[in-house]
């Protein structure tokens, strides 16, 4: 019976991969993350998408 539960949710898409050399780093080594989506959102041609207003 749990395994027919779990099979209700389907796992993410993970089909998004990409290799970079390097991370953007703050000062303090932390992942610049807003750099990070911005580069997948031209990557992936969602410059449209990511215009959308949200609540």
């Amino acid at each position: 019976m749990l395994i027919k539960f779990l099979w209700i949710f389907e796992p993410p898409d993970l089909s998004y991969f990409q290799f970079v050399e390097s991370y953007p780093l703050t000062a303090s080594g932390k992942v610049q993350k807003f750099v990070l989506r911005e580069q997948a959102i031209k990557v992936l041609g969602l410059e449209q998408v990511a215009k959308t207003k949200t609540a």
